[in-house]
């Protein structure tokens, strides 16, 4: 899958569902870095893909980055809180905030 979507976003690069995929796939496949890189490109593409600020927030969690976790899922609770995904961004911002002291 990761060598299909590699190619398909060579092929388009302008697409932001296909680097949106690969993003998925270098997560499962535990390629972090890639990952970021190719959701980078899908806001640079899609400024309003809210989706792709809950992934790089995952990603960040996932490394310890926690400031930029919270900024990725507080833009995503912004553009999409109905989104069930959304509450577990909230709960986790809110114990973030908690341990902050804020």
């Amino acid at each position: 899958a990761r060598d299909a979507l590699t190619y398909a976003t060579t092929l388009k690069p302008d697409v932001a569902r296909s680097h949106f995929m690969l993003a998925v796939v270098c997560m499962e496949l535990k390629d972090n870095s890639k990952a970021m890189a190719e959701l980078k490109r899908v806001l640079q593409l899609d400024t309003g893909n809210a989706k792709a600020h809950y992934l790089m927030g995952l990603v960040c969690k996932a490394e310890l980055r926690l400031e930029e976790a919270r900024k990725h899922f507080e833009d995503y609770v912004r553009m999409e809180p109905g989104e069930p995904t959304a509450r577990e961004a909230m709960k986790w911002l809110e114990s973030y905030n908690n341990r902050r002291g804020g």
